[in-house]
């Protein structure tokens, strides 16, 4: 995820915002649905398919899906900081030639760095640019090149000084339930001492969300109907696991 270091994270508070929840209302990931084509339009869907497996074989296959996990923090010592708890998620989209990466890093104390960076592969080169949308492009460039069908390498670049400030490996592997996961470790550069500043391990597997069904009138026999399902559904919970908390409660009269 990156996008700048922890480190320079924690000391540019003016770069987060109020954590919001990732699927539903935070601006970063588009929905991850799409209004499936006609069948006039299909066979532009497969071209376009077709080119972006030619020109990123890697990024293809895990674009258009909202990729979120948690990491596990080491510091410069090789200690694992049990107690930081970090969250985030990445997307990345293909136009033509185009990628956007999209991605969020929510830190403990509630707030969210959000970041936005699109670019493509310069004509003769393996390695894909990408700058944020920000005016200016921001002060970090990230360079990323795909090895394999599974693997991305990635550094993020000070734009002023030329210096990496962090350098990362993502692969494409299979979790225990068979689905795929996304597995990225990080390394965050110290720019004046020149050491490892830290370290971040990322596991990311795809959000499947499903937006709700829409809200309904309803007349007051239906509400009636669906009060007493809910109550019944209530009643066969008690008996298959004992007594329930409130909060479960709450949700089956929801």
């Amino acid at each position: 995820i990156g996008i700048y270091s922890l480190a320079h994270a924690f000391i540019a508070p003016t770069t987060t915002t109020p954590h919001r929840s990732i699927a539903i209302t935070n601006n970063v990931f588009a929905s991850s649905s799409s209004p499936s084509p006609s069948s006039s339009s299909t066979s532009t869907f497969m071209a376009a398919d077709t080119q972006a497996l030619l020109l990123y074989p890697v990024i293809s296959r895990i674009a258009s899906k909202n990729w979120t996990g948690t990491c596990k923090y080491v510091g410069a010592d090789l200690i694992y900081l049990s107690k930081l708890k970090l969250t985030g998620g990445v997307r990345y989209d293909i136009e033509g030639r185009n990628i956007t990466l999209s991605s969020y890093l929510a830190f403990p104390d509630g707030n969210t760095r959000e970041v936005v960076m699109t670019g493509s592969r310069e004509s003769g080169s393996d390695v894909i640019t990408l700058r944020s949308i920000e005016g200016g492009g921001g002060p970090i460039r990230m360079l990323l090149t795909e090895v394999g069908s599974d693997k991305l390498l990635v550094n993020e670049v000070e734009v002023a000084t030329g210096k990496t400030i962090l350098t990362s490996s993502t692969s494409i592997t299979q979790g225990v339930d068979g689905e795929e996961e996304l597995l990225q470790v990080s390394h965050e550069v110290d720019v004046n001492a020149g050491g490892i500043e830290g370290h971040q391990i990322w596991r990311l597997t795809e959000s499947k969300y499903v937006a709700p069904p829409p809200v309904v009138d309803v007349d007051d026999a239906a509400k009636d109907l669906m009060a007493a399902q809910r109550r019944e559904e209530l009643d066969k919970a008690v008996e298959s696991e004992g007594p329930i908390e409130f909060d479960d409660f709450d949700d089956l009269l929801r």
